[in-house]
């Protein structure tokens, strides 16, 4: 029997992008499947969700891995800066963390981690992770490396990292060649295009529950779905995030749903007004597991948000979705590949021209698109992704 293993992340909101790949070979009798983490915990948040997506309770074996020092110093820091709002003091951060690494510091490596455990690592024949965590050290092993992208990549921080692995998943049209040039990915290494994990939760989330009733009256509804990392000042939140609030309490013919990614409670603590929770017309949700599972998305006529790869969540289950995206810093953003999803709607770069998209679109028909370029940043997703997936890992690393 072949061992294969799956990092499940201390980042929760991962779990849903390498759920359904872990389910398709537990239902297989061919696999030792393990599990690991740097904390127990973690396997138990991601047996919560699986149970709910799955209504069964299949258990892999577990293995705790080694935590990595710098790893654990890394998120401290960064999280104690964020609490500040400082870009600069996280770039700082970053740049020291590669340095007592003893790697570039434009080159993120996973290399440590994979050394710190190597007697785990070894024995298996391919190791899936959500992180972008590569490392050379694997090569050296045999032990192949799968990516399993938690998300379409929506800015340019993720090529700073060390790409040095096996197999990407990701649907992303535009991926392999930006990798290529702007990354130390391998020549040799695949990038398999037809499937986006997270879309089977979504389906089994999301859809099944589209007729639930969020608000008293049925009226335009409209997204808002801040970032959370303001390293690059790329996120709306503390310029726009209040005036958005303020202007849909004002506004009670429109209906606004607060979901932003889920890290921006986690790192700054949100703090929402009273009258913003009671209106009728608005729904605050800070830190469910809704923000990770896509139930918003049948809800939703109208996405608002800046850098977040969740758009694209929304964009593969309705490809119709309409988006207006903020420009916090103003930044020349048509000269920047990763914002190409932004010509699919409108960009407001001041607190009044995002008034007046609301206004405007609240007015369209709610199938309107802008542009339609759904086919550009995707490839093909067959509905037995999921299968299709694990067909293509046996056979090109498993025989």
């Amino acid at each position: 029997m072949k061992n294969i293993a799956f990092e499940i992340s201390d980042a929760h909101e991962h779990h849903a992008h390498i759920a359904p790949l872990i389910d398709a070979f537990l239902n297989s009798s061919s696999f030792n499947v393990t599990l690991y983490s740097s904390d127990e915990k973690h396997i138990d948040v991601f047996y919560e969700l699986y149970s709910k997506i799955y209504c069964k309770a299949n258990k892999a074996k577990i293995h705790i891995i080694k935590p990595e020092i710098s790893h654990k110093l890394k998120h401290v820091l960064v999280s104690f800066f964020k609490s500040f709002n400082s870009g600069w003091l996280v770039k700082v951060c970053r740049h020291f963390y590669g340095y007592i690494r003893g790697v570039s510091s434009i080159v993120e490596s996973g290399n440590r981690h994979y050394l710190s455990n190597i007697d785990f690592f070894t024995k298996q024949e391919v190791v899936f992770t959500t992180e972008l965590k590569g490392g050379k050290v694997l090569k050296e092993t045999g032990t192949k490396l799968v990516f399993c992208l938690h998300g379409i990549i929506s800015n340019g921080n993720p090529f700073f990292k060390d790409w040095s692995c096996d197999l990407v998943v990701s649907p992303s049209l535009s991926l392999a060649s930006r990798l290529r040039k702007e990354s130390n990915f391998p020549m040799t290494s695949q990038i398999y295009k037809h499937a986006y994990l997270k879309k089977d939760v979504i389906n089994r989330f999301a859809l099944n529950t589209q007729n639930e009733k969020l608000f008293n009256k049925q009226q335009f509804t409209f997204l808002y779905n801040p970032h959370w990392d303001n390293s690059l000042g790329q996120s709306s939140w503390s310029k726009f995030g209040e005036k958005i609030l303020n202007f849909f309490f004002n506004n009670p013919q429109y209906n606004l749903i607060f979901a932003p990614h889920i890290l921006l409670d986690k790192y700054f603590g949100l703090t929402i007004e009273n009258k913003y929770c009671q209106s009728s017309n608005i729904l605050i949700d800070i830190n469910s597991d809704k923000l990770c599972n896509g139930f918003y998305i049948p809800h939703t006529d109208c996405y608002m948000g800046d850098v977040s790869s969740q758009y694209f969540e929304f964009l593969l289950c309705n490809k119709n979705i309409q988006g207006i995206f903020i420009n916090a810093t103003l930044m020349d953003w048509e000269c920047l590949n990763h914002y190409e999803y932004w010509k699919n709607g409108d960009v407001a770069e001041s607190f009044d021209e995002l008034k007046k998209l609301i206004m405007e679109y609240a007015k369209q028909n709610k199938a309107y698109s802008k542009t339609e370029l759904y086919d550009k940043i995707f490839s093909d997703i067959p509905d037995n992704q999921v299968d299709k997936l694990k067909e293509f890992i046996v056979k090109n690393y498993l025989q």
